[in-house]
């Protein structure tokens, strides 16, 4: 989607950080929205020198009126938003006790997406990409992510009349993300993954650029899974 216009929320993680690359890659122009004040703004510094055609806004995104807001000033800049894909944040990856650690991601999921979805019923289309948070042990997220494919599928039916693909990417361990930055003593998780080794950022912001793009045109409601054929 050459000359599209993205929004990648926690765009400074680096599954955030190598979605906004892969998009800009294929032409996107994208707006980092990020609650990091300091690496939302190193990472704006780093793009702006490069020349890449980004813009920068530090909100919560879990409240609607900020992101809402963020849009406007967004679709102000270029006049439209195609894409918006809700990543992960540092905050949703602290804690591995449920109750802590999965809320966040599907409360500011729906602030997110239904923040844009008022934007791109009046353009007749977008698309929706959720990017969950990487596994950190054997059963980890599992009713999040049980509740985020019955989400996106209900949303999917919503807002398919619109012209709006919602999709999710369930990410396995992702080496770099994890609390030790690699697989390190989490070795134990590797006879679960059929490819035998951890993923990295780059791999999960491939399947997040495919599901932003024309080549899934025709794909909605769907939760991909980015995890080295790993067991639930």
């Amino acid at each position: 989607m050459a000359g599209g216009v993205a929004v990648v929320t926690g765009a400074t993680s680096q599954t955030g950080s190598a979605i906004v690359d892969a998009l800009l890659g294929s032409g996107f122009a994208v707006g980092l929205f990020d609650g990091d004040e300091k690496s939302l703004d190193d990472a704006v510094r780093a793009l702006d020198l490069s020349g890449a055609p980004i813009v920068g806004r530090r909100l919560a995104v879990d409240n609607r009126t900020e992101v809402a807001n963020a849009i406007a000033d967004i679709v102000a800049w270029r006049g439209r938003v195609d894409v918006l894909v809700h990543c992960a944040d540092h905050d949703d990856r602290i804690d591995t006790v449920p109750s802590v650690h999965e809320r966040p991601f599907l409360r500011s999921a729906e602030a997110c997406f239904g923040a844009a979805i008022e934007v791109m019923r009046l353009q007749h289309g977008g698309r929706l990409v959720a990017v969950a948070p990487p596994v950190l042990g054997p059963g980890d997220q599992s009713v999040m992510r049980a509740t985020l494919r019955s989400y996106v599928e209900a949303l999917a039916r919503e807002v398919g009349g619109d012209g709006i693909a919602v999709n999710a990417v369930l990410p396995g361990w992702i080496g770099s993300e994890a609390p030790d930055a690699g697989c390190g003593t989490a070795n134990t998780m590797l006879p679960s993954i059929a490819l035998g080794r951890c993923g990295t950022p780059g791999e999960v912001a491939a399947a997040a650029l495919f599901l932003s793009g024309h080549q899934s045109s025709y794909v909605t409601g769907e939760c991909m899974r980015v995890s080295g054929g790993m067991r639930d």
